[in-house]
């Protein structure tokens, strides 16, 4: 069976305590095929056709962010350094009055924005709650 490999990292399963130190994890299409130890890995059943090497690294499974407002990205810099009283001084003095005056149509570019940055550290579910949301 044709197949990805990432192998040779420390693999973090979520049914276990203890870590892996040299964990494979294989898959075709959109199926996990194999998770565990290097050693029980069977390359006569399964024949990668791509092999990522994450020595040194963690395989951990999709990370689940279960609170995010995604038109936050709009609000990145705007929040900085604002004086006031507070930590939440720049969130009610330019946060809020600049995202509340957007309209539905404005919310896809930042709304994908915080959506690509989630992707990229390892995201792969997430709950998003805001006004004009779908």
């Amino acid at each position: 069976m044709d197949c990805t490999v990432i192998e040779h990292g420390y693999l973090v399963p979520v049914t276990k305590e203890e870590t892996i130190e040299d964990g494979v994890v294989a898959f075709a299409g959109s199926r996990i095929v194999y998770v565990g130890p290097a050693g029980g890995f069977d390359r006569t059943k399964f024949t990668p056709t791509r092999t990522i090497d994450a020595r040194g690294k963690a395989i951990l499974p999709g990370l689940v962010n279960t609170h995010i407002h995604l038109v936050g990205a709009y609000m990145k810099g705007l929040t900085e350094d604002v004086p006031g009283k507070g930590d939440t001084a720049g969130l009610y003095k330019r946060g809020f009055p600049v995202v509340c005056a957007l309209q539905p149509d404005d919310f896809y570019s930042g709304c994908m924005t915080h959506a690509i940055e989630m992707v990229m550290t390892g995201t792969t579910t997430f709950s998003s709650t805001w006004m004009h949301e779908a």
